[in-house]
């Protein structure tokens, strides 16, 4: 089987592989979760906002977070194993810039 290797790299990110079959169906390795993108962006003082993230082998169960102070992830939801949705609210005081958006399946992965 030939595979193809997708890969995503932005300034100050991981780089997220996606390994797809020759007719473009995923074949990621493992189960670790990946995310891909978290829409939309959010600023100081969000409350309550509604994010969209994507990616692969999201189970449910997944839990979104982000890493240093003044981002609180409020809960949540599966929609499907390349999507999730959460309500995420940002501090006024939460210091600026990029954070890295993590998912964890409830099996430590």
């Amino acid at each position: 089987m030939r595979m193809r290797v997708l890969a995503s790299v932005m300034a100050g990110t991981a780089v997220a592989v996606l390994l797809a079959g020759s007719s473009g169906e995923a074949l990621a390795g493992g189960s670790s979760p990946v995310v891909t993108s978290v829409e939309p962006n959010l600023g100081q003082g969000a409350t309550g906002a509604p994010v969209v993230v994507r990616g692969f082998n999201f189970v449910r169960g997944s839990v979104l977070s982000f890493p240093g102070n003044g981002v609180t992830v409020i809960s949540t939801m599966f929609v499907s194993n390349t999507k999730l949705r959460a309500v995420v609210t940002v501090a006024p005081d939460a210091p600026a810039g990029l954070r890295g958006a993590t998912v964890t399946n409830p099996n430590g992965l």
